[in-house]
C-alpha cells in the first residue's frame, strides 16, 4: 500500500473512531465502517474510488448522518412535547424510508427544502404566543381601567379608555397582524386553545387563573 493510501486509511479510521461508540450515531458508525473497510481492502486509491462509486459509499455515509441527526432531533423535541418543531425531522425520516438517494446534493436539497417549509409552520405556530405575551401589559392596563376601584366620576373615563384600546387592538390585528402571518400561512387563524399546550404554556410563567383570564382578554383585544 502506497503512503498516500495509508494516510487516507488513517483519515477514515479517525472518522470511524469519532462515532463508533456514540449512541447518537449508530447508522453513521456502520456506514463509516463500511467506508473504512473498503479503503483498507482496496489494492489502490483508484480501486477504492471505483468501490466508492459502485457502492455509493459516500452517499450512504451522508444518508446515515442525516438519519442519525434527525432521529436525535425527533427524540429531543418530542420529549419536550414540541411536536411542531419535530415535524421537519419526522418528514425527513419518512422521506429517507421512502426514497433512495444516489447523490449527496440531492439529499442535501431535500433536507433544505423540508426544513425551509417547516420554518414557516413553526413561525405560524409560535406567532400567537408571541403576540399574547407581548400584549400582556396592555391586557393588564385594560383590566385595570375596567375594574380598578376609583372614584365614581372617573369610571366612565377609564372604561372609555379601555374600549379605545380594545378597538385599537382589533384594528391592528385585522389590518396588520393577521395579514402578516398569512404571508407564511394563508389559512392561519388565531387559535387560543393552542396556548394551553405545553410547548406554549411553559413560556408564560404565570399562575393558571391569571393565564386563563388573560386568554379571555386577549381574544377580546384581537377581536377573535
Amino acid at each position: 500500500m502506497e503512503q498516500r493510501q495509508r494516510e487516507y486509511v488513517e483519515y477514515y479510521r479517525v472518522r470511524y473512531r469519532k462515532v463508533q461508540d456514540s449512541s447518537l450515531y449508530p447508522h453513521t458508525a456502520q456506514a463509516e465502517l463500511e467506508m473504512l473497510r473498503a479503503i483498507e481492502s482496496a489494492p489502490s486509491l483508484e480501486a477504492f474510488g471505483d468501490l466508492v462509486r459502485e457502492r455509493a459509499l459516500n452517499v450512504k455515509v451522508a444518508v446515515a448522518r442525516v438519519r442519525d441527526e434527525q432521529i436525535a432531533r425527533v427524540n429531543h423535541y418530542l420529549e419536550r412535547k414540541e411536536k411542531v418543531r419535530a415535524g421537519s425531522a419526522l418528514e425527513i425520516l419518512r422521506t429517507l424510508d421512502e426514497r433512495d438517494f444516489d447523490d449527496v446534493m440531492e439529499l442535501s436539497s431535500m433536507v433544505t427544502d423540508v426544513e425551509t417549509r417547516w420554518m414557516n409552520r413553526i413561525s405560524a405556530d409560535e406567532h400567537l404566543i408571541e403576540e399574547f405575551w407581548g400584549d400582556w401589559k396592555i391586557l393588564e392596563d385594560i383590566e385595570c381601567d375596567e375594574h380598578a376601584e376609583v372614584p365614581e366620576r372617573w369610571k366612565a373615563e377609564r372604561r372609555a379608555a379601555a374600549q379605545r384600546e380594545i378597538v385599537r387592538g382589533n384594528e391592528s390585528w385585522r389590518d396588520h397582524g393577521l395579514p402578516n402571518i398569512r404571508k407564511f400561512d394563508p389559512s392561519y387563524t388565531a387559535n387560543h386553545d393552542l396556548l394551553r399546550e405545553p410547548r406554549h404554556r411553559r413560556k408564560v410563567p404565570i399562575g393558571d387563573g391569571a393565564f386563563e383570564r388573560r386568554i379571555v382578554g386577549h381574544k377580546r383585544y384581537l377581536g377573535v
